[in-house]
């Protein structure tokens, strides 16, 4: 099978990550990326000049499009990885190689991975005010940041070899950045690859999409998972099976546990349990967002409506009390419109609403929720 454009590669992965994560144990690679690397790297001379690699989060999607990137700037005749000696190799480990560019946002940036170095700052602007009133960093990759890669990509090669260009997460460009990143792979330059990374397809324009060869990468088995957390240190292996099985990805789970948040999860679930239905609860659901992170929070809550919507067609759900307590106040169709609501709000730029508005509001629907009949 040769490359073609939009085809989906949709066998079952294992790949490499040749980087650390803060709250991520150091891997030389993910055992469940490696079936697909192996047919990556059997068409590496057949390899599009503009991929779109979509995985779903805390699953190493960075780490695969690290050791492609790694392959594809490597000045030795590699085979199924870089060869790690190399100048170039050396100096894409140290965050430094000048024929890596990478668009990312303030966000990422903030809690950049190790490797990436120097590679984040070049091309990520910072916008907020030096002095006043502290802002959030942006989560948004702005057309700015386009155009300065595109006036880098028209010079000569540095090392004289290939130049990657590294977009994650692709979701986070907006309209603008969008249209100019277009204009750069309808006329590519010779000899630079694009790998562009997303968690949500749907959400990059078809324009975008259709000017990619697209590489799924399918999500580790909950044995994989489990057995990879359970190397990198000590773990409640059954908390982790349940926050694996509500689709936090691996990786989001070691973080979680590097960071405390596993046992905060699974009492705000038991809290929010105990508490959907009681309209006074509101005030407590909504701090306990804050405090958790919020984020996390509804996507855990998004997490539990989706079982609840599979028990009501007669799916069974393991640990399912919460599921079951939401899909019995909600009702089907008031599972489904929050499901979507939180959807939307975790599709927006950071800042974009106001946070605590929302998640009054949020709390509010779960509070009532029993009492009216949402």
């Amino acid at each position: 099978m040769v490359w073609h454009q939009s085809r989906r590669f949709r066998r079952k992965s294992v790949g490499s990550s040749m980087f650390s994560i803060p709250g991520y144990p150091m891997m030389d690679k993910y055992a469940w990326h490696e079936p697909q690397w192996r047919v990556v790297r059997e068409r590496m001379h057949l390899l599009p000049q503009a991929m779109l690699i979509v995985a779903n989060r805390g699953t190493g999607k960075l780490g695969f499009a690290s050791r492609l990137a790694g392959h594809l700037l490597c000045e030795a005749d590699a085979q199924l990885r870089p060869c790690q000696d190399c100048k170039s190799c050396s100096m894409k480990d140290s965050g430094h190689h000048p024929d890596l560019h990478l668009l990312t946002t303030e966000a990422a940036n903030e809690t950049a991975v190790s490797f990436l170095g120097d590679h984040v700052q070049r091309y990520c602007a910072d916008d907020r005010p030096k002095k006043g009133t502290k802002s959030k960093p942006s989560s948004i990759i702005n057309v700015e940041q386009v155009r300065s890669v595109s006036r880098a990509l028209q010079m000569t090669s540095a090392r004289g070899g290939n130049r990657v260009c590294l977009v994650t997460p692709a979701d986070a460009l907006n309209i603008n950045a969008a249209n100019a990143l277009l204009k750069i792979l309808e006329e590519p330059f010779p000899g630079t690859y694009f790998i562009l990374l997303t968690s949500q397809l749907h959400t990059l324009p078809p324009t975008v999409r259709s000017r990619c060869s697209v590489l799924n990468l399918q999500n580790p088995s909950l044995a994989d998972s489990t057995s990879w957390l359970e190397n990198g240190g000590e773990i409640d292996s059954n908390l982790a099976r349940s926050l694996l099985t509500c689709g936090f990805g691996p990786l989001e789970v070691q973080q979680m546990f590097n960071s405390g948040s596993p046992d905060k999860l699974a009492s705000f679930a038991t809290e929010l349990a105990d508490v959907v239905g009681r309209g006074e609860a509101s005030d407590l659901i909504a701090s306990r967002l804050v405090e958790i992170g919020p984020r996390l929070g509804l996507r855990l809550i998004q997490q539990q409506l989706v079982r609840g919507l599979r028990i009501s067609v007669g799916c069974e759900e393991p640990n399912d009390r919460l599921a079951r307590v939401l899909r019995i106040g909600l009702g089907r169709d008031g599972c489904h419109r929050l499901y979507t609501k939180i959807g939307r709000y975790l599709h927006w730029p950071r800042g974009a609403v106001d946070e605590r508005l929302f998640l009054e509001d949020i709390a509010w629907r779960l509070a009532r929720s029993g009492a009216e009949g949402d």
